[in-house]
């Protein structure tokens, strides 16, 4: 093939090429020979590029048009690749990202190519002084601890507050001043990197992560003993492909950790106990851990298993097959890999607390213990509800309750007579109490009141919070009122929920729908929205999740309805989930069991604007709460006769 000259070249350059319409990023491909870009409108590039034994253009690299790129994502190893030829670095336990610099304009998203340069901006500052015009970096942002070890457990924390104190672990190099790099082999890539980061500068939040060739055993030894997550072990002479790769392997270091069991089920190679660890305020689901205890540890186990069962998850979770669930009174130590939400390769070694206080009468008292007790004093609790009973009323009147009741060290939630199962007389004659028929065909007794002495015979019974079912005992199977709850990630800040109550609010009205706020006495913010109970649960729940979705969607920086922890980082879980049939949110005046004794308190839009906290109100403030629900401006609050867009009246 004869060699095209550059003044050919550049005249076919000038002829006019018929493109289709792409983004401009799309015009552009890297050339496999010498990984520049080629824009394919170019007719005499693109004919150079074809030419055998060539190499970049004289006239220098094209400019850089970049584009996210699917990471390149390790596999899971058991053990570091014991053969030569691997350089193996830290696995660092943040948040995956790639820093992309352009004309001046430097920008960082997330592994899922969600913008987080505003979140990220002491690092984008930082990479506006690297010496290049154009450069993607791949790493992975952290923040460490006094031992300068990756802290992922305070990480959303310091994104949200102390930005300043994120370091970006630089690990790769994929394209530099127009140049696509991921072609070239990793030791190539990584000193170029390395030549662009420059020597290592603590005061500066941009480092290179340092690898060493061969010797992975060592280096992972070297890891667990320092309580660091693993190492990846990345294959010398491989190039950067995006998605999963066995030429980057990474191998965890193993934790104990002890948790709570909620249910079991069969496993493949042997039973499997799912998990839920302690969270401020309940529990959150955390996984599977196979059950291979040896006797008499593993009699213990299922003995008290055994004791603990009941009808349904204490946590909102799909369906399982052969799944069998439990009172949380069990708790285990789990032998698990390191850095994950999930455990992970999980198996129960210990069983640490054998539930003894279900081995007797399965009381109340003793039953489902999953928050601790915020010692609120119990006069004052009393005095408050006996003030705010008439206008609670309202709302929790003819309406199944679940409570939250703690007594001791612990709280739990009795969600009917049976869950936990709870001695008859445990409450007084003004708690009703109502059978509803379950999904299992089971029927349990919900309670229920209908007066200010109902109310505090529940008090006396121990109650704390009060949360109702979205719908009245005169009606069980059509919801009254639609909640959605916003729950902020760790991390953020009450404007952020304020901001994005708004926009529900907002949503909901070009639906025609229209909505109330109520500060939740915790961190967020629940939107009501009352409905003439017509449709029944299915509809209702579904019109929640359509709406959840349609704005996760639209703002996924934002927002998110995501049920797993971990996929909630830096954004607000809209919580469509209270809408289910037989699921209840915290209703308007009750108190919750947190410090300091915050309450559930309605509040009009306008005030919403300028309240700075989700737990605004306390049970000092009865005086205030009465005056307040008896004004003028929360007359009507929660109170409109609507139905769902596309039901006939």
């Amino acid at each position: 093939m004869a060699r095209i000259s550059d003044q050919r070249r550049k005249a076919s350059n000038r002829k006019a090429a018929i493109a289709p319409a792409l983004a401009e990023a799309e015009h552009f491909h890297a050339c496999p020979a010498c990984g520049e870009l080629v824009d394919r409108r170019n007719l005499g590039d693109v004919v150079y590029h074809e030419q055998p034994d060539h190499g970049p253009l004289a006239s220098g690299p094209t400019p850089a048009v970049l584009r996210f790129v699917e990471p390149l994502l390790p596999t899971l190893a058991d053990t570091p690749p014991e053969r030569d030829g691997w350089i193996h670095e830290i696995k660092y336990d943040g948040y995956r990202t790639q820093i992309h610099i352009a004309e001046g304009v430097v920008r960082a998203y997330t592994r899922n190519a969600h913008d987080w340069t505003e979140r990220y901006h002491p690092l984008v500052h930082a990479a506006e002084c690297l010496p290049c015009a154009s450069a993607i970096l791949d790493g992975e942002v952290i923040v460490q601890d006094a031992k300068g070890r990756s802290d992922f457990a305070s990480l959303r924390a310091t994104i949200a507050q102390r930005p300043h104190e994120l370091v970006f672990m630089a690990f790769d190099l994929l394209h530099l001043d127009g140049r696509d790099l991921r072609n070239q082999p990793i030791e190539e890539r990584r000193a170029a990197l390395e030549r662009l980061i420059g020597p290592v500068n603590p005061s500066q939040p941009i480092h290179f992560s340092e690898g060493i060739v061969g010797k992975g055993a060592d280096l992972f030894k070297a890891a667990d003993r320092m309580g660091l997550e693993g190492i990846v072990s990345k294959k010398l002479g491989s190039r950067y492909t995006s998605g999963y790769s066995k030429r980057w392997l990474k191998t965890k270091t193993f934790t104990q950790e002890e948790f709570l069991v909620i249910g079991t089920s069969k496993g493949d190679r042997a039973p499997v106990a799912l998990l839920a660890r302690e969270k401020e305020g309940g529990l959150e689901y955390a996984g599977g851990a196979m059950v291979t205890l040896s006797h008499p540890a593993r009699d213990r186990f299922w003995q008290a298993a055994e004791t603990l069962r009941t009808d349904k998850p204490i946590l909102p979770m799909e369906p399982r097959k052969e799944t069998g669930w439990l009172l949380p009174g069990l708790r285990v130590r789990v032998k698990t890999l390191r850095g994950e939400e999930l455990a992970r390769h999980a198996t129960v070694i210990e069983v640490v607390e054998p539930a003894h206080a279900f081995r007797t009468a399965r009381t109340a008292r003793s039953s489902e213990p999953h928050m601790r007790s915020p010692n609120i004093d119990r006069a004052t609790l009393r005095e408050y509800y006996a003030a705010l009973a008439p206008v609670m009323l309202k709302w929790v009147a003819r309406r199944p309750l679940n409570l939250v009741r703690c007594s001791g060290r612990s709280c739990w939630f009795q969600r009917n007579l049976n869950h936990p199962p709870t001695d008859p007389g445990t409450f007084g004659k003004a708690v009703a109490r109502m059978p509803i028929m379950q999904k299992n065909g089971r029927t349990e007794d919900y309670l229920h009141v209908e007066d200010t002495r109902g109310v505090l015979e529940c008090v006396e019974a121990d109650t704390v919070e009060f949360h109702g079912w979205g719908s009245l005992v005169t009606n069980v199977e059509a919801p009254d009122r639609l909640v959605i709850d916003l729950d902020p990630d760790e991390g953020l800040d009450f404007e952020a929920v304020r901001e994005a109550a708004l926009i529900v609010r907002d949503a909901l009205e070009q639906l025609n729908l229209a909505s109330f706020p109520l500060l939740t006495g915790g961190k967020g913010v629940h939107v009501v929205v009352p409905l003439i109970p017509q449709a029944d649960w299915e509809a209702v729940r579904g019109f929640a999740l359509s709406l959840c979705t349609a704005l996760s969607e639209l703002s996924p920086d934002r927002f998110t309805v995501a049920l797993l922890k971990k996929e909630r980082a830096g954004r607000i879980f809209l919580d469509y989930l209270r809408n289910g049939r037989t699921a209840t949110a915290v209703l308007p005046y009750s108190v919750r069991a947190r410090k300091g004794a915050p309450v559930a308190a309605p509040v009009t839009w306008s005030e919403l604007k300028k309240i700075d906290s989700a737990a605004a109100f306390t049970t000092r403030d009865a005086a205030q709460l009465i005056k307040r629900a008896n004004s003028k401006a929360l007359a009507g609050w929660g109170q409109v006769d609507q139905l769902l867009p596309g039901q006939l009246s």
